[in-house]
């Protein structure tokens, strides 16, 4: 799950003030039931991790495989909650339980406020590691840890005269962390798909997963 605790780029206000100044506010996005969704998932996804600790992971490689997941994601979790997210995350084994990457995930969000166009971007970037577990056969099922820094960017144009917008713009980027659990399961030797939950980029990821 990837989540932070900064505020986001809500929303942006037009108002005429003297020569046809823009005010430009903030609105921080509410997160109480986007954190008990997180807490719930991650009792769950300790849960299971204490439960099959002690098994061997037949569907993890190991030492020296390389995974990378591409895909889009469900149920944007930052800006206001449109666009289409899309991901990726690379993962490298460094023993039979234990893998170490980075992971990239970039959204695009538009707000249309009347006369104001507000555009939002998030893109996140950060390093990960991750435990794998056999939950389900064939399936490379895993939970782990992100940290990262997200990089929040935002725009308005207007389309009336009055509300001259040119070099409006704003950021609100921040250091970001991620817990997640997911799952890989392989139709050949290198190519299958896979499924994430999490709270970042998007609630759930879900693409292509290649195997080297």
């Amino acid at each position: 799950m990837y989540g932070y605790d900064m505020p986001s780029a809500g929303y942006f206000e037009g108002g005429l003030l003297g020569n046809s100044e823009i005010l430009l506010c903030f609105e921080d996005k509410p997160n109480q039931l986007i954190m008990k969704k997180l807490f719930g998932t991650l009792g769950v996804a300790a849960a299971m991790l204490v439960l099959f600790a002690g098994n061997a992971n037949a569907q993890y490689g190991g030492q020296g495989q390389m995974d990378l997941n591409v895909g889009i994601g469900l149920g944007s979790t930052v800006g206001v909650g449109g666009g289409l997210p899309i991901a990726a995350s690379f993962d490298y084994g460094i023993n039979d339980n234990i893998s170490v990457g980075g992971y990239a995930g970039f959204v695009s969000q538009t707000e249309d406020l009347g006369v104001i166009t507000a555009k939002y971007t998030n893109l996140i970037l950060g390093a990960r590691g991750a435990y794998h577990l056999p939950l389900v056969d064939n399936i490379d099922t895993y939970g782990g840890l992100m940290l990262g820094y997200n990089i929040v960017s935002s725009e308005v144009t207007s389309s009336n005269p009055l509300f001259p917008t040119t070099g409006f713009a704003a950021s609100a980027s921040a250091f970001t962390y991620s817990v997640f659990v997911g799952g890989r399961y392989h139709f050949t030797d290198n190519i299958g798909a896979f499924a994430e939950l999490g709270y970042g980029i998007a609630y759930l990821q879900l693409g292509v997963a290649l195997k080297f």
